[in-house]
């Protein structure tokens, strides 16, 4: 199983080394992982981010190619974490972000809309503070992401 160190290798070649269209790559490892078996919250979380992506942005940027399901994908993480009931703030703040920014890339627009409101509702009575922005620092194209706009 490859590490989740040496996929945010791989992503680093997209976030930190001049946007190199890497993504693609990164989420056929990060799939790879979780499809043997790597069902760790940070393999989710990594894994629906990069589904989403391949979504919102365009493939000769990213290397995500779009040939995937990846809206099977993102909601079978996110089942993995809770679902729409989950309680961890992070989880909220991320998909709740992705769903309200992007909703029409993890399905039925209005109910991700739907979703994405209250989850980052949720967020915020968790986390009044909001997530920590260094908590996503050293977590590939996910935490780059998200380390600027939490």
């Amino acid at each position: 199983m490859t590490s989740l160190e040496e996929i945010t290798a791989v992503e680093n070649r997209y976030v930190c080394a001049g946007r190199l269209p890497s993504s693609g790559e990164a989420l056929d490892l990060i799939l790879a992982r979780w499809q043997v078996g790597g069902r760790d919250r940070e393999t989710a979380l990594r894994l629906m981010f990069l589904s989403w992506y391949s979504q919102t942005e365009p493939p000769y940027l990213t290397g995500l190619s779009g040939d995937l399901d990846t809206k099977i994908l993102f909601g079978e993480a996110f089942k993995a974490l809770g679902g729409a009931q989950t309680n961890d703030p992070e989880v909220c703040f991320a998909v709740g972000t992705m769903a309200t920014v992007f909703p029409q890339s993890l399905g039925v627009e209005s109910q991700w809309q739907v979703v994405g409101q209250r989850l980052l509702a949720r967020a915020a009575a968790l986390a009044p503070e909001g997530v920590r922005r260094e908590s996503f620092i050293g977590r590939g194209a996910y935490g780059a992401y998200f380390a600027q706009g939490s």
